[in-house]
């Protein structure tokens, strides 16, 4: 996120050295630059006059927000020059005051309609299935070769891994932070033992079939909510597999359950295995396997099925999105 904000501040800087031969964004911060600052803007956002559109609205958006902080921290860098933090405030005064009448407005127009423009694109269920079945293959060749250790047990260790963590998103639809930020000691919790009988009386038989079926696990999600993710039989086996050999491949300061191997305490990344196994197995449309995607996906199917207003307002909270924004 740091870096991204950097990358697109550091393309601002070198178009206005174009346009004013300045050299440093500290000199550029007076008042008399504010329109140097939006022309660079649409510059870097990619602003077409003719149509009055933009390759990237959301930059013009957030190029506010960014050049305000930058504001705020100069003006804390140089708090006992005082012509320079005059300028500095002026300036910062001009963007918070002008700023959405030059630029955000029409940036937010034409990005709302894109928005409602550009068609919903969501994975097929044929190629879900066809994702899940490549991915449930590989996870099942991993296992035979960490027992037969026919291969590098890390090779294998972190197949297995990456299936189990493609498995596990796509039976929950989860944030893909969610599942990659769970740690060992949160899996390992037993929470089913920890449950009072007077609950489990009160659940109904097919509730009562889930709770046999499924180990239930709460970690945190966004906004440190609690989150609840599921883990069906057949995927606890093959973590189990991968816990029996974790030791010798993963380092014991590192509490992730989908570690990355020989790493101090880093994880394996969600985006990136969810690209390199929909690469691998074969589907066409594999650019749409985000975990976004899918969370969306599953709230739309809903919505198409009817299936009701408590019942989806149930299942889409359970999946992270919202019925309203399917």
């Amino acid at each position: 996120m740091v870096s991204n904000k950097l990358r697109e501040l550091d393309r601002l800087v070198i178009v206005l050295k174009e346009m004013t031969g300045l050299q440093r964004l500290l000199d550029v911060l007076k008042p008399e630059f504010f329109d140097n600052l939006v022309t660079a803007t649409k510059v870097v956002s990619g602003y077409d006059n003719s149509n009055k559109s933009f390759k990237a609205p959301s930059l013009a958006l957030h190029m506010r927000t960014r050049l305000i902080q930058i504001c705020d921290i100069a003006a804390k860098m140089i708090i006992k020059k005082n012509l320079a933090l005059k300028n500095i405030k002026r300036l910062r005064a001009l963007i918070s005051a002008h700023w959405n009448s030059e630029l955000s407005s029409l940036a937010l127009k034409d990005l709302n309609e894109k928005q409602w423009e550009k068609p919903k694109m969501f994975p097929l269920t044929s190629e879900l299935m066809q994702f899940q079945k490549y991915v449930l293959c590989e996870a099942n060749i991993a296992c035979e070769n960490i027992k037969s250790r026919k291969k590098p047990l890390d090779i294998d260790f972190r197949k297995l891994s990456e299936c189990v963590m493609a498995l596990t998103l796509l039976l929950n639809r989860k944030r893909i932070g969610e599942i990659q930020f769970l740690k060992l000691k949160t899996y390992k919790i037993d929470r089913v033992s920890n449950q009072q009988k007077d609950f489990l009386d009160s659940l109904t038989e097919n509730e009562k079939i889930l709770t046999q079926n499924f180990k239930r696990v709460l970690t945190g999600g966004k906004g440190s909510k609690p989150v609840a993710i599921l883990f069906p039989k057949n995927i606890q086996s093959l973590i189990d597999i991968m816990l029996s050999v974790r030791s010798e491949c993963v380092s014991e300061s590192n509490e992730y359950l989908f570690a990355n191997p020989r790493t101090e305490n880093r994880w394996l990344s969600g985006y990136h295995v969810l690209k390199k196994l929909a690469q691998e197995s074969g589907i066409s449309n594999k650019d749409l396997f985000t975990s976004t995607r899918l969370r969306k996906q599953i709230a739309t199917v809903l919505q198409v099925m009817n299936i009701g207003e408590t019942g989806n307002g149930a299942v889409c909270k359970f999946y992270g999105t919202h019925k309203k924004n399917p």
